[in-house]
C-alpha cells in the first residue's frame, strides 16, 4: 500500500525528492484485534494529532504522515498478505505539499487525492460521507481497489483544527472484516493545531547595495511554523534594477524546507514604496504566498522607513518589528 501510494503522489506531482522515505512500502499479517482493544496511543511529533490503536500494532511517522499497521515486519513485495491492515493518516501540513490548506473540506483534500491517484490498476467507487464518532466529524470517503494490491477506502475527515486525508487497506477481500476496526480507530484521532512560539528579539540586518535593512524582531509564520531565518546560511542578494527599480531577496532553508522572503521596491522621483512582498508557504517545494495590502512601505527618497510591520494572508503572516528600511536606486 505503502510504496503504491508514495509512487502515485510522488509522479503525479513530478516530485524528484522521496519525502516519505523509510515509511512502510507494505504490511505482513497478523490476526485482527477486536474494535475494544485499542489500548495503546500515539501523539505525533507536532503534538497536533492523537490517536489509539490495537496494542502489538506499529506506529511510523516521517514528512506529516503517520502509518499504522498490525506487523513490524515491512515487505517489498504486492499483494498485501492474507491478514494485513493498515491506515495511513496525511496530516495537514503534508497536504499543504498539494495546495490543500488545514481548514480544506474533505470533499474537495478527497478529489485531490483522487487526481493524484487515479491510475489503471486503482478504481474508486462512488463518494460516500460518514459522521466519525461522538463528535461525528464530517468523512467524505470514496471505496479504493488497487489490483494486485488489495481493497479499502481513500478519504478525509474533518477533525477539530484541520482536514486529514487517509488511505486504508486490507488484503484483497478482507476489507470487510478489517472496515469496522478502522472506523474505530478514526473515532478515536482528535487534531488541533499546536500552539505557536513567536520571538521577541530575533534581529536581523540584511543589506545589499541598494537596500538595507534592521529589525529587532522577525518572523514568517507559514505551513503552520514559525520562521526565524536564524540559520548558517541566510542568502541576502536582490536586483539591482534601475533609477526606479530595485528588490531585495532573502532565501534560507528551515524545517528542511525553503523560505523565501522577496520584496519589490519602485521609486516615483519623490517617494520610493514597496510594491510587492511574498514568501514561501512553507511546503517542501516552496510555492509563493502574494500578501495583499493597498501600501506596504513608504518614504521620502532619501529617507528610511521606521516602524513596526505586520502583514497576513490566510493563516500567513510576516512580521518586522522595529524595522529600519532605507532604500535607493541605481543611477
Amino acid at each position: 500500500m505503502k510504496s503504491k501510494l508514495k509512487g502515485k503522489m510522488m509522479n503525479k506531482m513530478r516530485i524528484t525528492v522521496v519525502l516519505i522515505g523509510v515509511l512502510l512500502v507494505g504490511i505482513v499479517g497478523g490476526a485482527l484485534a477486536q474494535g475494544d482493544d485499542l489500548e495503546n496511543s500515539y501523539t505525533s511529533n507536532n503534538g497536533a494529532l492523537t490517536i489509539s490503536y490495537p496494542e502489538d500494532w506499529v506506529v511510523m511517522e516521517e514528512d506529516g504522515t503517520v502509518f499504522i499497521a498490525n506487523a513490524e515486519e515491512v515487505i517489498d513485495e504486492e499483494p498485501l498478505l492474507s491478514g494485513s491492515v493498515g491506515l495511513y493518516l496525511i496530516l495537514p501540513d503534508f497536504l499543504l505539499m498539494f495546495g490543500m490548506q488545514a481548514d480544506t473540506p474533505p470533499a474537495d483534500v478527497l478529489a485531490t487525492l483522487i487526481e493524484m491517484l487515479s491510475e489503471e490498476d486503482t478504481t474508486f467507487g462512488d463518494n460516500e460521507t460518514l459522521a466519525v464518532g461522538e463528535k461525528e466529524f464530517e468523512m467524505v470517503y470514496a471505496p479504493t481497489t488497487v489490483v494486485g494490491v488489495g481493497e479499502g477506502i481513500l478519504g478525509a475527515v474533518a477533525l477539530e483544527e484541520g482536514t486529514i486525508g487517509l488511505w486504508a487497506m486490507a488484503a484483497e477481500g478482507e476489507w470487510a472484516d478489517a472496515e469496522p476496526l478502522i472506523l474505530s480507530i478514526l473515532e478515536t484521532a482528535s487534531y488541533v493545531m499546536p500552539e505557536l512560539v513567536y520571538p521577541t528579539d530575533n534581529a536581523v540586518e540584511w543589506v545589499t547595495d541598494t537596500v538595507s535593512l534592521t529589525a529587532e524582531n522577525f518572523y514568517v509564520v507559514a505551513g503552520g511554523k514559525v520562521y526565524l531565518a536564524d540559520v548558517d546560511e541566510v542568502v541576502v542578494g536582490g536586483d539591482p534594477g534601475s533609477e526606479s527599480y530595485t528588490t531585495l531577496e532573502i532565501e534560507w532553508e528551515e524545517y528542511d524546507t525553503p523560505m523565501r522572503v522577496y520584496i519589490y521596491f519602485e521609486a516615483d522621483g519623490e517617494n520610493w514604496q514597496a510594491f510587492e512582498i511574498r514568501t514561501y508557504d512553507g511546503s517542501a517545494y516552496g510555492e509563493w504566498i502574494y500578501y495583499d495590502t493597498e501600501q506596504y512601505f513608504t518614504s521620502p527618497l532619501g529617507e528610511a522607513f521606521a516602524d513596526d510591520f505586520l502583514v497576513e494572508y490566510g493563516s500567513a503572516s510576516l512580521v518586522f518589528e522595529g524595522l529600519e528600511l532605507q532604500v535607493t536606486f541605481a543611477e
